[in-house]
Parts: C-alpha cells; sequence; structure tokens
C-alpha cells in the first residue's frame, strides 16, 4: 500500500493517518500525540465518556512521561498488574 492509499484509506474511515519511520523513530512521537489528542477532544465533547466502566479510557492512570517519576501509591492501595 502507498502512502497516499493508505491516508485515503484513513479518511474514508475517520482514522488517523501518520507516516512513520521505525528505523529513525521519525514522525513517531506526532503520531502519538495525534492519537491522544483526538481521545482528548473526543473526551472533551462527549463523545467518549472517560467515567463510564468500559470506555476504553483510564484517566490518571498510566506510564508517565519519560523522566517523570509517579508518585508511591497511598499506603495500602492495592497495587494493579503492571506496578
Amino acid at each position: 500500500m502507498t502512502s497516499d492509499e493508505g491516508a485515503r484509506f484513513a479518511d474514508d474511515r475517520g482514522l488517523i493517518f501518520v507516516e512513520t519511520s521505525a528505523k529513525t523513530g521519525e514522525r513517531v512521537e506526532e503520531a502519538f500525540v495525534a492519537a491522544a489528542r483526538a481521545v482528548s477532544d473526543k473526551i472533551a465533547t462527549g463523545a467518549i465518556d472517560a467515567a463510564a466502566k468500559f470506555s476504553g479510557v483510564k484517566v490518571g492512570h498510566g506510564v508517565a512521561p519519560f523522566g517523570v517519576e509517579d508518585p508511591p501509591p497511598p499506603r495500602g492501595a492495592r497495587r494493579t498488574c503492571c506496578q
């Protein structure tokens, strides 16, 4: 598939298309930022209810940005699968 075909495929389906390079890392961060921005925009407009149990969005959970450490969990808190 060519880049133009990929862009057309994504556009026809309302998807994000960012051509990246796994070899050099070129535009990889841009692709993640675009995806995060799209989710954030959908939460802001109400298209996604982040509070819904099965929305697929977990607010406040996950990995901290590179170079930033998560604070320790509160005393007595249960750990999640990956901490």
